[in-house]
């Protein structure tokens, strides 16, 4: 059985990729003596730690039963699977996590709308401000206010250097460009080594499993 890799691939009001480990199996993304999540971002506490460790646990019981009934139950997937549901809680907590999984995508979704509403917000203040420090300039140079000292603050004039503005860059003459590094077209290279063709340097993974979710 190939190993399920760390990769969660969440399809509900948008796709969200989260790329784990290779070869690392459930354990790339789970520290197994712990049974906690390594990352604490997104971690909603308790709750996910238990689940998390209820998954490593049952999933290693599985894979012991498995080992065990190795010549009894050969390469039948089917066969596996209803051994592996009728044997452990493994499907129970697989449904429980999943469950986890919908709950912290909705928060992250709700973190996320409050993140946009507040980077709009930033925005309109930076605006603003941005407005009102051009009429004090225009107002301190208007009344020949070189320097305007308050118990908060100091505002100086001061003279601004003339910069390029740049009206067609397409115009713009050869000699004045920076020389760029070459970039590695990697989708390229991914499909050369499909084809069968020899790359120098590069080589092709084993692939692996992935966790599709879509939220009903």
């Amino acid at each position: 059985m190939p190993g399920l890799n760390g990769n969660a691939d969440t399809d509900n009001a948008h796709e969200r990729n989260a790329d784990g480990a290779r070869g690392g199996g459930v354990a790339a993304a789970v520290d197994v003596s712990s049974g906690e999540l390594r990352s604490g971002a997104g971690n909603a506490g308790g709750q996910v730690r238990g689940v998390a460790h209820a998954l490593v646990v049952e999933t290693s019981n599985a894979r012991n039963l498995l080992a065990d009934m190795r010549d009894l139950l050969g390469d039948d997937a089917d066969l596996i699977a209803s051994t592996v549901e009728g044997e452990t809680e493994l499907t129970e907590v697989a449904s429980k996590a999943l469950g986890r999984i919908l709950e912290l995508n909705g928060m992250m979704d709700g973190i996320a709308g409050m993140m946009a509403s507040l980077k709009d917000r930033g925005e309109r203040l930076e605006q603003q401000r941005d407005n009102l420090r051009t009429l004090l300039g225009v107002a301190m140079e208007t009344g020949c206010i070189k320097k305007l000292e308050t118990p908060l603050a100091t505002a100086s004039l001061r003279a601004v250097p003339p910069k390029a503005e740049i009206i067609d860059e397409a115009a713009i003459p050869a000699r004045f460009w920076k020389p760029q590094e070459p970039k590695l077209d990697k989708k390229a290279v991914l499909d050369a080594l499909k084809a069968k063709e020899p790359v120098p340097g590069a080589t092709l993974s084993n692939g692996g499993m992935t966790v599709s979710i879509k939220a009903s």
